[in-house]
């Protein structure tokens, strides 16, 4: 779809921005005040897991703990990690995956059970 507003553009077109590509660039303009972000996935059969992203500086902290269902928190088939990573690579990847077009939910009452996910995006400024 990018490619194809891109060469309208370039053909001497126009294209409106959609909602999404508004909400998109509302965004990835106030990206870089992300304090945290926290995604949790996970269904009734294996689990959840839980992945935190918090901006320390120039970088970036992930952890993530997985708990098996069924398990408690000491348990062998759960596990908890963290690594460190570059802060401008994690926002290029939000700006990659298009984070900012999103819905702010989506759900499908007709399934039953399925993975279930939430995101949740913490900026510096509240």
């Amino acid at each position: 779809m990018i490619e194809k507003k891109a060469e309208l553009i370039f053909l001497g077109g126009s294209y409106p921005p959609m909602e999404t590509d508004l909400r998109e660039a509302g965004f990835n303009h106030k990206i870089e005040t992300i304090d945290k972000m926290e995604v949790i996935t996970g269904d009734y059969m294996w689990g959840q897991q839980n992945d935190t992203f918090t901006v320390v500086g120039d970088d970036l902290i992930a952890s993530s703990y997985f708990v098996k269902m069924g398990t408690e928190e000491t348990d062998d088939l759960n596990f908890k990690s963290e690594r460190l990573m570059a802060k401008t690579d994690f926002f290029r990847a939000l700006k990659d995956l298009r984070v900012g077009s999103w819905e702010r939910k989506y759900v499908d009452e007709s399934v039953m059970d399925a993975t279930q996910w939430s995101v949740r995006i913490y900026f510096n400024h509240g």
